[in-house]
Formats: C-alpha cells, sequence, structure tokens
C-alpha cells in the first residue's frame, strides 16, 4: 500500500536527508513537497521534481481553505522547516488536521533537552503542544548531534575546511555519552518510523551510536596526530550562557531576551549549534537507558531493525579534498543557501578516503 507524504522543506539537509531515505525505502510512497511559490523555479526545486516528487506551490501562511485543499489525501505531512519559520507550523498542523492528516511529524530533527534549556527547543514544544490540543496525530522524531558536526578544530588547522562549527568545548568533563547520528541517516529512520502505527502519538530518538566528546577527540587525535585544541566548560548556567553569547558576538535584546533573528542570520546559526553543544555531553538524560524514564522516548533501534546505519568510527569523518579553499559552510547554513560544496570522508580505521557524494550545505 502507497503511503502519500507531504513535506516541507524537502530542499533543505534535513529536508533533503528524508527525501532520499523515503525514495530508498522498501515502503511505497508518493512524495509531494510543499514549496513557496517563490521557489518553485528554483534549481533545487527542478531537481526534486526530476526525481518524480510533486510540486505545489503553496504560502504557509496564506488562506486555510487553499491549505487544506493541498493536504487533501495526504496520509502524512513532515514538517523540516527552517527554523525561523516554526510558527508556520501552526496554520500547517491546523490544515493537515482540517484535511484529514493521519499523522503530522512536526519539525524537531535535533538534540534532545528539557524546557527551559534551547529556546527553539521551546518552541518547538509549544507547537507540539497546539498539535495535541487540536487532536491532530503525530510522531515526534528527534535525532542525535550529527556525526557532521562533532569534528573539533586541530592546532595545524588541516580540518578547517570541512569545520562547520569547530567542537572544541568539552562540556562537564567531555565524558558523558550522548546520541549521535549521520545526516544521511535521518531520512532512513524516518521513512521506517512513517510506516509504524507504533509511533503514532510517540516520541521516538533516532540515533546511530554513543559516544562521549573525549571519545571524539581521542579518535580524531589518533587518526590526524595532533591533539585537538579544546576548552573545557562547567555546567554553570553563567558559564554556558557566558560562553554562548561570547561565541555568537550578538547580545540579546533586554527587552524581549531574546537574539535579533532577522538582523543577524550568521550569529543566530552559530547560537542555534552552540546552545545544542552545551547539551552534547551535558544531560545524563541522553544516555539510552535514561531515555524511556527521563524523556519518554521510544527507541527505534530497538524494535525498527531494518536497515544499516553509518558508525562514527568508519564514515563519519569529512576533511577538505587537498587544495581546496576553506570551507565558508558557517555562512551557507546560516541562511540555507543551496550552493554545492565538495568533500571527501575520512574512513577513521583504514585511514583512507572516498568521495561523498555532493553536500548542500
Amino acid at each position: 500500500m502507497t503511503t502519500k507524504i507531504a513535506i516541507v522543506g524537502a530542499t533543505g539537509e534535513t529536508g533533503g536527508s528524508i527525501v532520499d531515505g523515503l525514495l530508498g525505502s522498501e515502503s511505497q510512497f508518493e512524495i509531494t513537497a510543499l514549496v513557496r511559490p517563490s521557489s518553485v523555479e528554483k534549481p533545487a526545486t527542478i531537481t526534486l521534481k526530476e526525481r518524480g516528487i510533486k510540486i505545489v506551490p503553496i504560502d504557509l501562511g496564506g488562506n486555510h481553505d487553499e491549505l487544506v485543499a493541498a493536504l487533501e489525501g495526504i496520509d502524512t505531512v513532515i514538517s523540516a522547516i527552517h527554523f525561523q519559520s516554526l510558527d508556520d507550523e501552526i496554520p500547517l498542523s491546523n490544515a493537515a488536521k482540517g484535511a484529514g492528516v493521519k499523522r503530522y511529524v512536526p519539525c524537531f530533527f535535533a538534540t534532545i533537552a528539557p524546557r527551559g534549556v534551547m529556546g527553539i527547543r521551546d518552541r518547538k514544544e509549544e507547537i507540539l503542544d497546539h498539535i495535541q490540543r487540536i487532536y491532530l496525530p503525530y510522531t515526534v522524531i528527534d535525532i542525535g548531534w550529527w556525526y557532521q558536526l562533532t569534528l573539533p578544530r586541530v592546532p595545524s588547522g588541516k580540518l578547517d575546511g570541512s569545520l562547520v562549527f569547530p567542537n572544541n568545548n568539552i562540556i562537564a568533563g567531555g565524558n558523558n555519552p550522548s546520541a549521535l547520528t549521520d545526516v544521511r541517516d535521518i531520512g532512513k529512520y524516518v521513512a521506517a518510523i512513517v510506516s509504524d502505527p507504533r509511533t503514532i502519538n510517540k516520541r521516538v530518538l533516532a540515533y546511530s551510536e554513543l559516544k562521549t566528546q573525549n571519545e571524539i577527540h581521542k579518535l580524531v587525535e589518533k587518526v590526524i596526530g595532533e591533539k585537538p585544541e579544546h576548552t573545557s566548560v562547567s555546567l554553570s548556567t553563567r558559564s554556558l550562557v557566558d560562553k554562548v553569547l561570547s561565541y555568537c558576538r550578538c547580545p540579546r535584546s533586554s527587552s524581549t531576551n531574546s537574539w535579533p533573528h532577522s538582523k543577524a542570520p550568521r550569529n543566530i546559526a552559530r547560537c542555534v549549534v552552540s546552545t545544542s553543544t552545551g547539551c552534547l555531553g551535558a544531560y545524563e538524560a541522553t544516555t539510552r537507558q535514561k531515555m524511556p524514564y527521563t524523556l519518554g522516548m521510544f527507541l527505534p533501534r530497538t524494535c525498527i531493525p531494518r536497515f544499516k546505519v553509518a558508525a562514527w568510527r568508519s564514515s563519519s569523518r569529512m576533511l577538505p579534498k587537498e587544495g581546496s579553499r576553506k570551507s565558508t559552510s558557517i555562512d551557507s547554513l546560516a541562511v540555507y543557501a543551496s550552493r554545492k560544496k565538495q568533500y571527501v570522508m575520512l574512513a577513521i580505521q583504514g585511514k583512507s578516503f572516498a568521495r561523498l557524494n555532493k553536500m548542500s550545505v
């Protein structure tokens, strides 16, 4: 039986992985991408169409009836929306309810944390509150910290070309294991999760490995031959906040206690990742044994072993090609540009290099 799925954000990094996972799944999916009318002719959208995906131009903040009509007959809506457009999930979920959608997957797809720790996470929880209030069937899919964002900087700078955000802060001693996920595996998890009726009205954590920050740094040192730079950061709230603000160079507004999103997209992207890094290794609740109890997480690897996921040790490390210029992907990530960059993969065990598929940043 074919499941009809509508995706918001299909041209982004997470959305692209989801599209790949759905198309490569043994389950049958009919995919529709909801895109802004202004994005219909963009290369990334055209590529989706060439892959057999139906393109529906729609303004999520526009007419409610038009949005309901666009979702008529859709079984599952998956949101991988840009973090600055999270509020659009309210009209999207309302329309999904009106259209009789059987499952709504809100845009979580991030590291887990209790309320009150990460502002963007809190907003996502508020959106989930709304989804539950309107009795819309849902599945929350969280993921581990991306393999691709765990790479620390080394003194020689030889890894700089692949550092989106250098991960050199060691939080609370660096010995707490955290869930990790290869971004390329997100779509595989999503395809399996939305095919399983047991995940309706559940929170699911799609992760591949558990590693501590110290373990990651030691593996990098073993392969590269250099000890990564690091800064020790305590779990003191003030220490973490000061570190984030210093890194972002983006002071909060005294009146709103928030960052000026529209005025500083580059800094906001840094803040998003930096505050998330504060959760990496900081909360024991992220360990596999405690997640079902402390966070109510459903763990798909224990009951949906349908595919192989990449191991951090063997497939996650990315280095720039020899002779390539330093990556400016921090700016690209901030605005979700569709430019393509070429990367190569370091297989940690064999110390060999292989070309990766192009990744959009």
